[in-house]
């Protein structure tokens, strides 16, 4: 799947399913020596990268990022491939789920660029509420759930 899809599919399953979310932590790494590669992603965040860890950048420096990630895609040089990665850590407090808003505190991130990905930490309250989200997920082509993965839990994380 490409980027511009993954991230379009994630923001129609936020909306189709999140009624509560906070704003997301975002995160910029890279695994590159290639310092004109660098400088790039640099100048769009306006300081220099640590490329020991990940750097928490702001909203609009990885829309910038992420744009840039996208024309590399479309338009990749023949001897790199992306090492640049974007990670998403969202926290939804609030579903919709079935007309009524349980809270089920559940967390995700989302990577892009370099080895993409979704990560779960995901809490029902019902088997039915599991189902819903299952179904959201499918819907959107990001994941699918699998209720063999399911533990019980005595009462949900704070």
């Amino acid at each position: 799947m490409n980027l511009q899809t993954a991230q379009k599919r994630w923001q129609d399953f936020l909306v189709r399913a999140g009624q509560e979310n906070s704003e997301p932590l975002i995160w910029l790494s890279s695994w590159t020596d290639d310092e004109g590669k660098l400088s790039v992603y640099e100048k769009l965040i306006g300081s220099e990268i640590d490329r020991r860890r990940s750097n928490g950048i702001t909203k609009n420096q990885a829309e910038a990022c992420l744009s840039q990630l996208i024309r590399e895609e479309i338009f990749p040089h023949p001897m790199s491939s992306s090492t640049i990665q974007i990670s998403y850590d969202y926290e939804i407090t609030e579903w919709k789920v079935e007309g009524v808003q349980p809270h089920i505190p559940s967390k995700f991130r989302l990577r892009l660029g370099w080895h993409p990905s979704l990560g779960t930490e995901l809490y029902f309250n019902s088997i039915q509420q599991f189902e819903q989200i299952k179904r959201y997920l499918l819907d959107a082509g990001l994941c699918k759930l699998n209720e063999k993965h399911l533990l019980l839990m005595k009462r949900i994380p704070k």
